[in-house]
């Protein structure tokens, strides 16, 4: 946004939607469901669909 630019990166991974995007759009079904901040939407996601894309990542854990 500080040139002006954007991108649209469609995927399921929160994670790299997290490193990458300032804000986030999610879809249900070709209909958009929710729109926000991206650290907002990931603490406080206030549709259902969101929480089940949040809680079905897996979570990072150091082997051994």
């Amino acid at each position: 946004d500080e040139d002006g630019l954007s991108i649209i990166l469609v995927s399921h991974d929160l994670g790299v939607i997290a490193g990458l995007c300032d804000r986030v759009i999610v879809m249900y079904q070709g209909r958009i469901v929710e729109t926000a901040p991206t650290r907002e939407l990931l603490r406080h996601p206030q549709q259902a669909y969101t929480r089940k894309l949040i809680h079905s990542q897996p979570e990072m854990t150091t082997p051994g």
